[in-house]
C-alpha cells in the first residue's frame, strides 16, 4: 500500500502507536509495489553484489565500482520519485520505526535477496564477509544479530540452525526473513503461513461498510460511542506527547453475548480510524501444542508491530484460565503498543491476566431501546409500512440481535413483500427474525415454537394460578427490575426460576409450551442425559452452549428429569466426584443469571440440591388426574377432524380408565390406527381396548367386568 511520509506534525516513530502509518484508504498500488522491488534491487546490486569491500579486496577494475555507485544512485532516484508521491518506501519505513542502522538494513535486503537463491540458505557469516573486509568491524557487527538486538527482537529476522551447523555458531547461522517480512519489503502484506491459520488481517478497504444512519446519528454500532471516545484520546495523547518514556496499548475488554455485533463494532471503528485489523480466534489458538501457540502470539506481536495493526482477540475463554498462552498474549499489549480489544461472553475474573491488562472494560449488549430504533429505521429503509409500536417493542425484546441481523431480517421482509406484493403483518417480522438466528442444538436440545394456551391446560384452578404467575412475571421482569429499581437492591436471585413436579405424562412438558407461547418465545427443550458427559470439562461446555443459544432468542429453557444435574451435591472423594459438583455450580450460577424463563421438571423433588431449592421462584405440583380431568383430557385429545362414531362415552372412559394425560394421548393415537385397519371411525371399542392395552403397560389396570365391578 502507498504510505504517507511522515512531517514534522505528525507523530514520530516512537510515539505513533494507535496511529496507523498507511493513512491512505486504497488497496497496495502496482506503481508503489514496482518502486518497492526496484529500490531492492538497486541497494542489493550496490551494497551486496558490487560492494566497495568485495571490489577491493578481489582486485576488481575500477569500472566495477563506478557500477555498484551507479546502483546507489538508482536507488536514490528511486526514493525521490516515491518522496514526490508522498510514500515511505518500505526499507525507508523500517529504518525510521525500528530506528535501523545501515548494516541492518543492508541486512535485509541481502538476506531478501539470497534467500531465492535454489541451492542453499545465506548464513550470518557469509554475510558479514561480504559486508566487511576487517574481521574487527564483523565482530563488532555481530552484536546486531543477537536475539536482544532489534532485528530479532521484532522478529524481522530469525537465524536458524542448518543442516550441518553448529547450534552455539551464530555465524553459522542461517539468515532467514519472516514470511510477513519479506511480503512488506515488496509492498505487500502478509500474516505468515502459520499465524494465518488463527488470524485474518483485514485492510482499511476491507472493513465493514458504514451502518446507515438515522440523520445526523449513526445507530446499530453498540457501545460505539463510548469506544470512539476512547481511542480519541488515545490517538490525540499518543500523537502530541513527543519523546514518550513507556507508552502503553489501549486493552479493553468487551463483554458482549453472541451475535452482539461486536466485530462489526470493531471493524468500522478501524475503518474510521484508517487502521489495520488483525482479528485473532483463541479458540483456533487453543488447538496447538504449548509451544507452537506461544511461537504464533510472538509471531502476532511482530506482525502487529510491522503493520501498525490492531489487534481484536476473540473466545479467550478457550485458553486455559491462567496459563502460559493468556500470560503471552498479556506481554504482547506491553510489547506493541497498539488497540487491543478482545471479547468474552462474561465478565473475566480480576486475576485473568489479559483483565489485568485491560484499562476499561465496555458492555457490548445492545438495550431493547436501541434494537427497536433499528427495526423501525431498517423496516422504514425497505420501505415496508412500519407496525405497530407494540409489535416492534415484540420484535425487540424477543430477538437479542445485533444491528446486522435486524438488517438482515428486513431485507428478507422486504423481498417477500415486493415479491407478494403486501405489506407484511406480524407473523412475516417474526418468521424473518426466526429465519436470522442460527442456533444449533440439535445434539442437546429440542427447539420448539410455544404453543396452546392457558385454556387447553387441564389443571386444578390452583395450579392454573401458578401458570399465570409465571407467564405474569416474565411479562414485567425488565420493567420491575430496571423500571422499579428492584435490580439495584437485589443483586442476585431475581431469575423466573419454576419447578415442575409431578409423575410422568401429567402435563409438565405442555405446561412450559403453554407458557412459552403467551410469551411469544421458543422453547429449549434440554435433555439432561444428553448434557452430562463423561469428558472431563466437556459438560460445562454443552451448559455454556445451552444457555449462549437461549439467551441469543430469548427463549424458555426446559429442563427435563433436572435432579439429574442439579442432585444434592456429594463429598468429594474422587475427581469424579468434584467434575460433578463443579458441573452443578456452573448450571446453578448459569440458571440464576439468565435473564428468562427457566422451568425445572422432575420426578423426585427431594433429590433436588439444596443450593436449587433456593434459587426456585415459582413451585407447581402436576396432581394425577382425577375423574373429571381424564374425562376432559379424553374430549379434548380427540382430534376434531377425526372421524367419529356417536357411541363414545367421554365420561366412562375417564371413569374407568386411571391414565395420565400423555397415557391418554397414546391410547387415542393406538385406538386411530386400529380405527384405519378396519376401516371404521373411531368408536367407543377400539378407544376401550386401547385404554385397556395402555392402562396395561403402565401398572395401573382398572377397568369392570360385565356386572360393573372394579377389579
Amino acid at each position: 500500500m502507498a504510505r504517507k511520509k511522515k512531517t514534522d506534525s505528525e507523530p514520530t516513530a516512537t510515539t505513533e502507536a494507535l496511529v496507523p502509518a498507511h493513512q491512505e484508504s486504497t488497496p497496495p498500488l502496482p506503481e508503489y509495489r514496482d518502486l518497492a522491488l526496484a529500490h531492492l534491487d538497486a541497494l542489493a546490486h550496490a551494497a551486496i553484489r558490487n560492494t566497495k569491500s568485495e571490489a577491493l579486496s578481489a582486485g576488481k577494475p575500477i569500472e566495477e565500482l563506478e557500477t555498484a555507485e551507479a546502483y546507489y544512485e538508482a536507488a536514490a532516484r528511486i526514493e525521490a520519485v516515491a518522496a514526490q508521491l508522498g510514500w515511505l518506501l518500505p526499507l525507508q519505513e523500517l529504518a525510521l520505526r525500528y530506528g535501523l542502522d545501515p548494516v541492518e538494513l543492508d541486512a535485509l535486503v541481502w538476506a531478501f535477496v539470497q534467500q531465492s537463491r535454489t541451492q542453499g540458505l545465506p548464513t550470518l557469516g557469509e554475510f558479514l564477509i561480504a559486508r566487511f573486509d576487517v574481521s574487527a568491524e564483523r565482530n563488532q557487527a555481530l552484536s546486531l544479530f543477537r536475539p536482544e538486538a532489534k532485528l530479532r527482537h521484532w522478529g524481522l529476522m530469525r537465524l536458524l540452525v542448518g543442516p550441518e551447523s553448529l547450534a552455539d555458531n551464530l555465524l553459522q547461522r542461517v539468515i532467514s526473513l519472516p514470511e510477513p517480512v519479506n511480503a512488506f519489503l515488496m509492498g505487500e502484506r502478509s500474516l505468515g503461513e502459520l499465524l494465518a491459520t488463527v488470524a485474518t488481517m483485514l485492510r482499511v478497504d476491507e472493513n465493514a461498510r458504514p451502518v446507515r444512519g438515522i440523520g445526523e446519528k449513526r445507530v446499530g454500532i453498540p457501545a460505539e460511542d463510548e469506544l470512539r471516545g476512547l481511542l480519541q484520546h488515545y490517538v490525540e495523547h499518543f500523537g502530541s506527547s513527543g519523546q514518550m518514556v513507556a507508552p502503553r496499548s489501549l486493552v479493553v475488554e468487551l463483554c458482549a453475548p453472541r451475535k452482539a455485533g461486536t466485530s462489526s463494532t470493531i471493524r468500522q471503528l478501524a475503518r474510521d480510524f484508517g487502521a489495520l485489523l488483525v482479528e485473532f480466534d483463541a479458540s483456533r489458538l487453543a488447538v496447538y501444542p504449548l509451544q507452537m501457540q506461544l511461537q504464533i502470539i510472538d509471531e502476532a506481536a511482530a506482525v502487529l508491530r510491522l503493520y501498525d495493526a490492531w489487534l481484536a482477540i476473540d473466545r479467550v475463554e478457550a485458553l486455559e484460565g491462567n496459563g502460559p498462552s493468556l500470560e503471552a498474549l498479556a506481554k504482547l499489549t506491553e510489547k506493541v503498543p497498539t488497540a487491543v480489544f478482545f471479547t468474552t461472553r462474561s465478565t473475566l475474573p480480576a486475576t485473568h491476566p489479559l483483565a489485568v491488562c485491560a484499562l476499561c472494560h465496555v458492555d457490548v449488549s445492545a438495550p431493547e431501546e436501541t434494537r427497536q430504533v433499528l427495526w423501525r429505521h431498517e423496516l422504514a429503509e425497505e420501505g415496508i409500512v412500519l407496525p405497530a409500536d407494540e409489535d416492534l417493542r415484540m420484535l425487540a425484546s424477543k430477538f437479542d440481535f445485533s444491528a446486522g441481523l435486524i438488517s438482515n431480517a428486513a431485507r428478507l421482509v422486504g423481498l417477500r413483500s415486493t415479491r407478494q406484493g403486501a405489506s407484511p403483518d406480524f407473523a412475516e417480522l417474526d418468521a424473518s427474525g426466526y429465519q436470522q438466528q442460527r442456533g444449533n442444538l440439535g445434539d442437546v436440545a429440542k427447539m420448539r415454537r410455544g404453543r396452546g394456551r392457558l385454556d387447553d391446560l387441564v389443571l386444578p384452578e390452583s395450579e392454573k394460578v401458578g401458570i399465570r404467575e409465571i407467564i405474569r412475571a416474565a411479562t414485567y421482569r425488565t420493567k420491575l427490575l430496571h423500571g422499579w429499581g428492584f435490580k439495584e437492591r437485589f443483586t442476585y436471585g431475581t431469575g423466573i426460576v419454576a419447578l415442575f413436579s409431578g409423575e410422568p405424562g401429567t402435563g409438565k412438558s405442555f405446561a412450559a409450551e403453554v407458557i412459552a407461547g403467551a410469551l411469544g418465545l421458543d422453547l429449549f427443550q434440554v435433555a439432561a442425559q444428553q448434557v452430562v458427559s463423561k469428558w472431563v470439562g466437556e459438560t460445562e461446555k454443552q451448559i455454556e452452549r445451552i444457555f449462549e443459544e437461549a439467551k441469543a432468542s430469548r427463549a424458555v429453557l426446559l429442563f427435563d428429569e433436572a435432579d439429574s444435574l442439579l442432585g444434592a451435591r456429594t463429598e468429594v472423594k474422587t475427581a469424579s466426584d468434584r467434575y460433578a459438583n463443579m458441573a452443578t455450580n456452573q448450571l446453578l450460577q448459569a440458571i440464576e443469571a439468565y435473564e428468562g424463563v427457566v422451568i425445572l421438571t422432575t420426578n423426585l423433588e427431594e433429590n433436588l440440591d439444596s443450593a436449587a431449592e433456593r434459587r426456585i421462584l415459582f413451585r407447581i405440583r402436576f396432581p394425577f388426574p382425577g375423574k373429571e380431568e381424564r374425562t376432559e383430557l379424553w374430549r379434548r385429545m380427540l382430534p376434531k377432524k377425526a372421524p367419529k362414531s356417536d357411541d363414545i362415552d367421554f365420561e366412562e372412559l375417564g371413569e374407568y380408565y386411571e391414565l395420565s394425560g400423555g397415557h391418554i394421548k397414546n391410547a387415542i393415537i393406538r385406538a386411530g390406527y386400529e380405527a384405519l385397519e378396519r376401516g371404521t371411525s373411531l368408536d367407543m371399542e377400539a378407544l376401550a381396548e386401547a385404554a385397556e392395552r395402555e392402562a396395561t403397560t403402565t401398572g395401573r389396570l382398572v377397568r369392570r367386568d360385565e356386572t360393573g365391578v372394579y377389579v
